[in-house]
């Protein structure tokens, strides 16, 4: 894509973006190189997330999930007024997740 145009999500692409094609090749490479050196000794939380979703059928990375609703991000209450688990199973944090 040239600089300016949006991607299939509306982005906007610039001279500082990188290409699907290039991202992938540079996860593999890494992900080629902690099989060789760094299983058990350095943890890469995108892999162990790929992991979890293959295993347990569910990321435990929000960019790997159909929806980001699970972590509390943005107020959602006051927590001397509203118990966490009740803010956390709001509509209001559903709604981000499906946003």
């Amino acid at each position: 894509m040239t600089p300016g145009a949006a991607n299939r999500n509306g982005l906007r692409v610039t001279g500082r973006s990188v290409r699907g094609s290039d991202f992938g090749l540079f996860l593999s490479e890494v992900f080629d190189e902690w099989v060789r050196r760094g299983v058990g000794v350095m943890f890469i939380p995108f892999f162990d997330a790929v992991l979890a979703s293959y295993l347990h059928g569910e990321s435990t990375l929000c960019v790997l999930r159909p929806a980001c609703g699970d972590a509390p991000v943005y107020l959602l209450g006051n927590i001397l007024e509203t118990p966490v688990g009740e803010l956390l199973s709001s509509e209001r944090q559903r709604a981000f997740g499906r946003a």
